[in-house]
């Protein structure tokens, strides 16, 4: 019979050695959960005997009761190995963490390692991980009337279930324990999540450099996980530069960073974040990368290597992983980080506060991160888009005399391959007008600041406005004085007035404006007279459609929210509802479908107002009762079209 040392089996030459006998069996219980303590055979397996009487029998059964918690009751017994006298100890226990002396021991091959602080945390996280699963825990102050149905009803549609009723859905989904919504139920498909949870939010920002220190742009989202998603990938694809190839005849656009990459990266940070955790998801786009940070630590032992050698999967919230299988977000094979490097070759993946790799961030927990590496611009790009008419893209004049902003302006700008020139004088902004219009290339649009020494925006805008060869020229106002958004300060000559610092969003829509519009739609019937609810929480979008309506006779009120919009209709009793889809205190769709309770398309067209190009929301906001969708960055003229065509002919409001 031969003897080895193993992860489980220690050899002692005798009693002698019975304190580091009792370490060995505290690191083996706390590895397998079972030992062996062979008394009589050296380490090299030679077997020597052990003299042993009943008060050696009763010394090591004494010691392991005395030395070893939480308490284990040992099987020993003597065996005849090779004609001498040994003794075996066997001893079982699932109560881990044992301690022996004091301390807790792990035991690696042969050898017995004292478990550091944060390999104790594990230890005790690794026995308690079903019943510490955040997913799969009761949410107490939820209730069934807390459930948008809604989104619940998309949900079963997207993964082929049919839907009868909230409650029976929930069950159907195994979201339901005991009569309680699980935090799942509550993350997916409440109607506001955050009131539950106040981390279910996404942080979204994009800076100027490769590092924080020239701020562009931030914000931050609230809402379901499949909403958060949504909303991380549309931001993140419309902040990072867009690259063509020709195939055929056709242009199709190439983003910096593959899309199928970067959507994995975030349904991963999602799925297997640490909801425990106050932090977001955060989400920054630097000069040359994106990164996307998890809150938590790698679960279940997990290291970099393991994920990026091994392609290893262990799910922390395994309920949420089977609601985002169903709707084929993730596969259960755990292949998403294959695909990511697939895709992306030089994708960073970093353990932030974990032991692989522990980095100092000062108010930040541990982190998981994804960095994904732009690449290098494609040649046709700018090839194609020089190719491209001038009269497709327009031309912006920058007038500021802060060189701050006006660098600002210049990288948002550029990002865009757009014709543009900054100007921190506003004598010299004039001239520059007249030289572009003398070369023949006019500017199509000029952002204007307000606050400007000598000349300011305002007297600047009348010049432009007063000269017939810059009639064509739309003006934006920008400001930081935002408390003075009114018609009074602002003439009807701005287009629109943008508040400093400028966002992307904001830029998207000054970009809109500066490209030259085709006539206008002429309305089909008058539309003086008519009045409309304009429900938005922005006031500058508000400020916006105002002065297009009072241009074509149309009268308006405005409400903030979904909510006071229901009391406005109540109260106004307008002709048409324009209602903005991400709202506070309730959001478009909500409003909507409590609008419809009371008021039939034929007795108030409502037409939702949205920025998001996302299919699914525009058909929420559709299956909640909107008429049409009305897109952002506002087009006046698709604006006055929707108008003309919800309003023209509909029945006369009667009561019921």
């Amino acid at each position: 019979m031969s003897f080895q040392e193993s992860e489980n089996i220690e050899l002692k030459k005798s009693t002698s050695e019975l304190k580091e006998a009792v370490i060995s069996l505290v690191a083996m219980l706390n590895k397998h959960q079972r030992a062996e303590l062979w008394f009589g055979i050296r380490n090299d397996g030679a077997v020597v005997g052990q003299q042993m009487s009943e008060k050696t029998l009763r010394d090591i059964s004494k010691t392991i009761a005395d030395k070893v918690d939480p308490k284990v009751y040992p099987a020993i017994e003597q065996v005849m190995v090779d004609g001498k006298q040994c003794l075996l100890v066997r001893v079982e226990g699932e109560d881990y963490p044992y301690y022996a002396y004091g301390r807790a021991y792990i035991r690696v091959g042969d050898e017995d390692r004292q478990l550091s602080a944060r390999e104790l945390e594990n230890l005790i996280l690794q026995k308690n991980r079903e019943k510490l699963r955040w997913d799969m825990e009761p949410c107490p102050k939820a209730e069934v009337d807390d459930i948008s149905g809604i989104k619940l009803k998309a949900f079963l549609k997207g993964c082929g279930l049919k839907h009868d009723n909230i409650p029976n859905a929930l069950e159907k989904l195994n979201l339901v324990k005991d009569g309680k919504l699980l935090n799942t139920a509550v993350l997916c498909f409440a109607k506001k999540p955050e009131k539950f949870f106040p981390n279910a939010r996404l942080r979204c920002a994009v800076f100027g450099a490769t590092d924080t220190t020239v701020t562009l742009d931030m914000k931050d989202f609230y809402g379901d996980v499949f909403t958060l998603i949504r909303q991380a990938d549309e931001y993140i694809h419309e902040h990072i530069n867009i690259g063509m190839r020709v195939e055929g005849l056709l242009r199709v656009d190439v983003p910096e960073i593959n899309r199928e990459a970067f959507r994995e990266a975030i349904i991963n940070a999602f799925c297997h974040r640490d909801y425990r955790e106050y932090d977001s998801v955060n989400i920054a786009v630097f000069k040359d990368r994106v990164e996307i940070r998890s809150p938590g630590r790698l679960y279940g032992g997990l290291t970099v290597a393991m994920i990026r050698k091994k392609m290893v999967s262990i799910r922390r919230n395994e309920l949420l992983a089977d609601l985002f299988h169903r709707v084929h977000f993730i596969e259960k094979w755990g292949r998403g980080v294959r695909m990511i490097l697939e895709r992306e070759p030089e994708t960073e993946f970093e353990d932030v506060g974990g032991e692989l790799q522990v980095k100092s961030l000062s108010g930040h927990g541990a982190t998981f991160y994804f960095s994904l590496p732009f690449k290098q611009a494609l040649p046709q790009a700018a090839e194609l888009a020089a190719a491209a008419p001038l009269s497709s893209r327009g031309k912006i004049l920058v007038v500021d005399d802060s060189a701050n902003e006006i660098e600002l302006i210049g990288h948002l700008l550029k990002k865009d391959q757009v014709t543009f020139e900054l100007c921190q004088e506003s004598k010299r902004a004039m001239a520059l007008l007249v030289k572009a219009y003398e070369e023949k290339a006019p500017f199509t649009l000029a952002l204007l600041d307000i606050m400007m020494p000598e000349l300011d925006g305002l007297e600047l805008a009348g010049l432009i406005k007063s000269d017939p060869r810059f009639y064509p020229l739309r003006l934006v106002a920008y400001t930081a004085r935002v408390d003075n958004l009114n018609d009074v300060n602002f003439p009807d000559f701005f287009s629109f007035v943008a508040a400093k610092p400028l966002s992307l969003e904001t830029m998207k829509r000054i970009l809109h404006e500066a490209v030259p519009t085709q006539e206008s739609v002429e309305c089909p019937a008058s539309l003086a007279g008519d009045k409309v609810l304009v429900v938005d929480d922005n006031p500058l979008n508000r400020m916006l459609v105002g002065r297009i309506l009072k241009k074509v006779g149309v009268g308006f009120s405005e409400a903030e929210n979904g909510l006071s919009a229901i009391e406005m209709v109540r109260k106004e009793e307008p002709d048409l509802v324009l209602m903005d889809q991400k709202l506070p205190v309730m959001n478009g769709a909500e409003g909507i479908g409590r609008l419809r309770e009371s008021y039939s398309k034929e007795m108030l067209p409502i037409l939702a107002f949205t920025a998001d190009d996302f299919e699914e929301s525009q058909a929420a906001m559709l299956a909640a009762g909107a008429d049409g969708i009305v897109n952002k960055p506002l087009n006046s003229d698709q604006l006055i079209e929707q108008l003309c065509s919800s309003l023209h002919g509909r029945s006369d409001k009667t009561t019921g």
